[in-house]
């Protein structure tokens, strides 16, 4: 399939503007609502809308791919992969190197998981074509990939499966990064699913 790049609306830079990335079921959401939560106390879920913001924090989810945009917007290229076509809205991939480069005050956190447990999700919750689902997954990881060497400054890695196994540890470093103040003690529960796997095995 060709990859075309479109011109998507998405969110204004603001000061504090942290991105959340990850490709679909890898905990972006938990990420977004718990890192909003620890900032301001709130209800927002992390997805509805896709921004959150409180004074000069701004908090902006984009899960590989994504369906959703913020209600201040402004243009950037976005990628047309949607093989699964499973939303009434057309999904996109935003491209991480692109978009941060754009908004070089802005930080963002990147989370990644377990191959197996991650498309298992995927396949029941997102996209019910396994092949379709496997080739959205390589696509997104691409980007992570090409991120990574291109924007290091801008990035924090972490995995679903630290913030399971190391929850206080994971947290303490995404704070640190941010230069945030926290307190961990106070954060959301983390849900343990029932596929988990070893945190030191390779997710990308």
């Amino acid at each position: 399939m060709k990859v075309v790049a479109l011109a998507i609306l998405l969110p204004v830079v603001q000061s504090k503007q942290i991105f959340i990335f990850g490709l679909e079921s890898s905990g972006t959401r938990y990420l977004s609502r718990t890192l909003a939560q620890s900032i301001q106390p709130t209800r927002w879920d992390g997805q509805h809308p896709a921004c959150w913001t409180h004074n000069s924090s701004k908090i902006v989810h984009y899960s590989l791919p994504w369906g959703w945009i913020c209600k201040s917007k402004f243009p950037l290229v976005a990628h047309d992969y949607d093989l699964c076509k499973t939303k009434p809205s057309h999904r996109f991939f935003a491209n991480i190197t692109t978009l941060l480069k754009s908004t070089k005050d802005s930080k963002a956190i990147i989370i990644v998981r377990g191959k197996r447990c991650r498309l298992s999700s995927v396949v029941k919750i997102h996209c019910r074509n396994a092949t379709h689902a496997q080739l959205e997954h390589s696509f997104g990881a691409q980007l992570i990939r090409d991120a990574l060497v291109a924007v290091p400054n801008q990035l924090l890695l972490v995995s679903f499966e630290l913030l399971g196994a190391f929850h206080k540890y994971t947290w303490h470093k995404i704070y640190k990064f941010l230069g945030l103040k926290h307190q961990i003690d106070k954060l959301e529960k983390f849900k343990r699913p029932k596929c988990m796997t070893d945190p030191f095995l390779s997710t990308l």
